[in-house]
């Protein structure tokens, strides 16, 4: 079965996953950077919010690298339209949910509902398969 539009969505949402981890992590390390320079004139507050800003960027990274890995292989498995298709589509519809606010999170979204709701193509008596229309 043709499942082009599912494989495009996906390793354009994958290449923005990449993009962003990239954009995240060289967020995390000026904004560290510049805390580590001002370090002398902190309060225990302000360490405080670092350290759970720390954790929450490094969660958020982790979630879109995940995202990256997981994208590209679903996509190579449907473009290869193996069996077990419909667990690569939920978990793109899983991974696009996690990241719901962001362009990759939607393509995932939009190519894991694609690649469930698409039919299979039909065979007829003489074997060959016919598309639905």
């Amino acid at each position: 079965m043709n499942r082009q539009a599912e494989f495009i969505l996906t390793i354009i949402g994958a290449a923005f996953s990449i993009l962003s981890t990239i954009f995240i992590v060289l967020y995390a390390l000026f904004l560290g950077w510049g805390f580590t320079v001002s370090m002398g004139y902190t309060s225990s507050e302000d360490v405080i919010f670092f350290g759970v800003f720390a954790v929450i960027i490094g969660i958020i990274v982790l979630v879109t690298i995940a995202s990256a890995v997981i994208g590209f292989i679903a996509a190579f498995k449907i473009k290869a339209d193996v069996p077990k298709i419909r667990t690569y589509a939920i978990l793109l519809i899983v991974f696009g949910g996690l990241q719901i606010s962001s362009i990759q999170g939607i393509l995932f979204l939009i190519a894991g509902i694609l690649t469930l709701t698409r039919k299979p193509a039909e065979k007829t008596e003489s074997g060959e398969q016919t598309k639905w229309e």
